[in-house]
């Protein structure tokens, strides 16, 4: 939704078992895949355990366009997978600011963390810390 120059964009997701075919989400959620074939008994999770795991997620986004060509956003975003005893919560935060100097040049720089909180399991909770990153896009659309 716009408001003059001003910008929100928000997000919600829910899923049910959306790591079973082992892929998915991992990207977003590196330390574990909620559903495990082999079984990892460090984390309490049985060989071929396959019980409902349950993914949810939510976005927000807001923004400010200062011209055509320039404009400042700041976003948040909430993770959570699950699956019997064993959960993860995940935050993450950024700011960015995107530049196009001329027609189908975008330039984005941004910086922001990603907060993995800890992994939650009948075995312990295990800490994966935070990730922080800053970094640059350049693109050209032919």
């Amino acid at each position: 939704m716009s408001f003059g120059p001003f910008y929100v964009n928000a997000t919600a997701q829910y899923g049910r078992n959306v790591n079973n075919s082992g892929s998915g989400p991992a990207t977003i959620y590196p330390s574990v895949q909620f559903y495990n074939p082999t079984g990892t008994a460090a984390l309490g999770i049985a060989a071929g355990d396959s019980e409902d795991a349950d993914y949810m997620a939510a976005q927000l986004i807001l923004g400010f366009k200062l011209t055509d060509s320039m404009q400042f956003e700041g976003g948040v975003v909430f993770q959570r997978g699950e699956y019997d005893d064993v959960q993860q919560d995940e935050w993450v935060y950024y700011i960015g600011f995107g530049w196009s100097p001329t027609k189908n040049v975008y330039i984005v720089p941004e910086i922001g963390v990603i907060d993995y909180k800890k992994l939650e399991t009948p075995a312990g909770d295990v800490n994966f810390g935070d990730l922080t990153w800053v970094g640059i896009k350049w693109q050209i659309n032919f």
